[in-house]
């Protein structure tokens, strides 16, 4: 292994992967490539983000069977292994083992058929021992199967018991499962209100930030957050929400997705600072983007359906005061045509006279 290493040194590089998911095209060309080298060797780009080695390696061994020779931040090496075979060979030889195990099994009847066949003579002196045989046998025979049938409870015993405790562990788990699944809020670390003081005072003086814009808080913003965490602790991201409600909201969905812990939510000039602790125990997750969230796209759509319903339910109110400002005008047009028109105040008049009469 020495040995290849030090060759796989001196020899340039096969690929260059920028990715570390997908890994099935590199896969093939890799077998094909062991056809005419012994050694594969990936270079990891150096600009390119969610390049994780190990899990680069991992799949790749999946994917191909190979062993790993040597690991850098640069370079991956594998080593075809002294059982490789070429597709075609394997396929080859695949069929051959099918093609034999169809033959014995037809050529089995006829071996019975073939089988030689004794002299009469032997055949009678046979038959004159095997009577005295038989019956010697059948008491061996039957003692034979008492001890058989014994063996046979036994084995059936343990089995149902065996069936019994596997069920019982398997019921055991799914109640443990269920009561004790540990949330991120109890496994999360906490500091301190003097760490939290100072944290807080860094964060704010912190000139690197990331900016909240209209989509919101989307897959995207964790993977920059945790691209952050990469060269420092703290992250600064400035939300320009005007509500203080929906910038808590954000804050707490960026602690929760990311697995950092909110240190403060304050007012600043260009709108409010979310800054968020990465923990002491921090370990970049291999995944860098969460599934719970949206992408960039649907985050875009989010926000122009948001978007759109405040100004339908401005629009209503505004409808809504026009109709009522209408309604007023229309009710007291008519209450100044009732005091203008003679016949109509006599009318009232004579209604009531009639109702002081009685």
């Amino acid at each position: 292994m020495t040995i290849l290493r030090r060759l796989a040194h001196a020899l340039p590089f096969h690929y260059a992967l920028g990715r570390s998911s997908n890994l099935q095209g590199l896969a093939a060309s890799m077998i094909k490539l062991w056809e005419r080298c012994e050694v594969a060797k990936i270079a990891l780009k150096r600009d390119a983000h969610n390049t994780d080695s190990e899990l680069i390696t991992e799949e790749v061994k999946e994917l191909t069977g190979g062993t790993l020779l040597s690991r850098d931040k640069e370079s991956i090496v594998f080593y075809r292994g002294k059982d490789f075979l070429p597709p075609a060979v394997s396929l080859a030889i695949e069929k051959r083992r099918k093609l034999g195990s169809s033959t014995i099994y037809k050529a089995k009847p006829g071996i019975e058929e073939s089988m030689p066949t004794q002299n009469d003579s032997v055949l009678k002196v046979s038959s004159d021992v095997s009577v005295h045989v038989r019956e010697e046998g059948t008491s061996v025979t039957e003692n034979r199967a008492e001890s058989l049938n014994t063996v046979a409870k036994d084995v059936e015993t343990r089995l149902s018991q065996a069936i019994a405790e596997k069920a019982k562990a398997e019921k055991l788990i799914e109640e443990l499962e269920k009561a004790s699944p540990l949330s991120k809020a109890e496994v999360r670390e906490t500091i301190s209100e003097d760490e939290r003081y100072m944290l807080r005072k860094v964060g704010l003086k912190m000139k690197q930030f990331l900016l909240l814009g209209r989509r919101g808080v989307f897959d995207g913003t964790i993977e920059n957050m945790h691209l952050h965490w990469k060269y420092r602790e703290l992250v600064k991201i400035i939300c320009k929400e005007h509500r203080l409600e929906d910038v808590e909201y954000a804050a707490r969905t960026l602690e929760a997705e990311s697995g950092g812990i909110l240190v403060a939510v304050e007012k600043v000039s260009k709108g409010h600072a979310i800054i968020v602790y990465r923990g002491k125990n921090y370990k970049r997750p291999s995944k860098l983007r969460p599934k719970t969230l949206l992408s960039k796209r649907d985050a875009l759509k989010r926000s122009l359906e948001n978007q759109r319903c405040k100004s339908l339910k401005v629009h209503v109110l505004k409808l809504s005061k026009n109709i009522d400002y209408l309604r007023d005008q229309m009710n007291s047009s008519y209450y100044h045509k009732d005091m203008h028109d003679p016949s109509v105040n006599s009318v009232t008049l004579q209604q009531q006279d009639e109702v002081n009469i009685f």
